[in-house]
C-alpha cells in the first residue's frame, strides 16, 4: 500500500488537501474508488482516527481510497463565514460540500481513470454523500455512519422537536440526577434547562389530560410538526432506488432516533419499497462517533461484508448492464 499526499483545485480555485491510498497493483479493483468525506467540521482523520482505520481496511480489499478536507476545513483553503457552528452544520445538511465532492470525483477520473465511486462518511460526510449521489450517477454506493436527517441552526430549537424516545431519554437523565446535590443546586439557582424539564415532564402530563378532541397528531388528522431536512427524503429515496446504502448507527446515537421516528415512520411505505437496497445496522450500546475500539471494529467488519456482498465481480457486471440503459449524468468539469 502506498499513501500519497494530494492537492486538488475545486471550482472556486481553492486547494483541497487529502491523502490517496493506493493498493498493490495485483489487488487493484480497477475503476472503483472509495472516497471518504469529512464529518462536519472534523478533518479527513475523523474522531479517534476513524477514517484512517476505514482507509486501511478498504485499501487492503483492493480499493483505491481518498480522504480529503472540504474547503474551509482542516488543511484545505477557503473560509467559513458562519458565526455559529450549528449554522455551518445547517449548510452541510443542505449540501454545502456537494460541489467539492464532485470536483474531487472529476479529478480522480482524470488522473487515476476512476469512473465509479463509493462514498463513505460519518455524520456530515454521510449526508453530503446522499446529496452528491443523486447529482452524480458515477456514485454506485454509500457507507453512511450516523447520518443526520434533521436540520440544525442557531434559530432552530431542537428541544421543540424531540422524539418520544429522546424525551424518554431526557426524563431518565433528569431522574438519575435527582440524587446529585449539584443538580439540585443548579435547579434552585435557576441554571437548569427549565424548558427541557417542561417538555419532558409537564407537557406530556398535560397532553394526557386533554380531551380527545384537542389531541394533535395522527389521531386528530393533523400533521406533526418536525425539523426534518426537506431535502432528505427526495435525495435519500432517489439514491436508494437503484443504488446500495449501508446505514450504520450506534444504539445510543440520538440521530438513530431521529431517523427511525422522524423519517421512517413518516415515509414508511416509501422506505419499505427501498429496503432491498438499504442495509440498516445498529451497533449495540455505541455512541455517535463509535469511540470504543469494539464499536469501530464491528462497523469495519460490517462494512467489509457489505462491500464484498454488493461490489464483487458479478454485481459490478450487473451494474454495468443497468448503467448502459440509463443516462449517466456527467457534471461539468473544472
Amino acid at each position: 500500500m502506498r499513501m500519497i499526499p494530494v492537492k486538488i483545485k475545486n471550482r472556486e480555485n481553492h486547494s483541497l488537501f487529502g491523502v490517496l491510498h493506493l493498493p498493490s497493483p495485483d489487488m487493484d479493483r480497477g475503476n472503483i474508488c472509495i472516497v471518504i468525506l469529512s464529518p462536519g467540521v472534523k478533518s479527513r482523520v475523523a474522531p479517534h482516527r476513524l477514517y484512517v482505520k476505514m482507509a486501511d481496511l478498504f485499501v487492503s480489499m483492493g480499493y483505491t481510497v481518498l480522504r480529503f478536507d472540504f474547503s474551509g476545513l482542516g488543511d484545505s483553503e477557503g473560509e467559513n463565514e458562519e458565526a455559529h457552528l450549528v449554522d455551518l452544520y445547517n449548510t452541510i445538511q443542505l449540501g454545502r460540500y456537494v460541489d467539492d465532492t464532485i470536483d474531487v470525483l472529476n479529478w480522480l477520473e482524470r488522473n487515476y481513470t476512476k469512473s465509479r465511486f463509493i462514498l463513505a462518511g460519518l455524520c456530515g460526510g454521510a449526508i453530503t454523500g446522499i446529496h452528491t449521489g443523486v447529482k452524480d450517477k458515477r456514485v454506485i454506493g454509500l457507507i453512511a455512519l450516523g447520518m443526520p436527517v434533521i436540520l440544525d441552526g442557531n434559530n432552530i430549537d431542537k428541544r421543540l422537536y424531540l422524539t418520544p424516545r429522546q424525551l424518554e431519554y431526557s426524563r431518565s437523565s433528569f431522574v438519575q440526577k435527582a440524587s446529585n446535590p449539584k443538580a439540585w443546586k443548579r435547579l434552585f439557582s435557576l441554571k437548569s434547562d427549565f424548558k427541557l424539564i417542561y417538555l419532558s415532564f409537564i407537557l406530556p402530563t398535560l397532553k394526557k389530560l386533554r380531551s380527545p378532541k384537542k389531541q394533535t397528531g395522527p389521531a386528530g388528522n393533523q400533521e406533526i410538526k418536525d425539523n426534518l431536512n426537506p431535502l432528505f427524503h427526495p435525495n435519500f429515496s432517489g439514491f436508494a432506488k437503484n443504488r446500495k446504502i449501508l446505514l450504520v448507527y450506534g444504539e445510543f446515537d440520538k440521530l438513530l432516533w431521529d431517523f427511525q421516528e422522524k423519517y421512517v415512520l413518516k415515509y414508511k411505505s416509501s422506505y419499505d419499497k427501498l429496503k432491498k437496497n438499504i442495509d440498516l445496522r445498529i451497533i449495540g450500546r455505541a455512541n455517535h462517533i463509535l469511540s470504543f475500539q469494539e464499536w469501530t471494529q464491528e462497523m469495519l467488519s460490517t462494512a467489509k461484508a457489505w462491500l464484498e456482498e454488493n461490489f464483487n465481480s458479478a454485481t459490478q457486471k450487473q451494474f454495468e448492464e443497468t448503467r448502459i440503459q440509463q443516462a449517466v449524468v456527467r457534471p461539468s468539469r473544472v
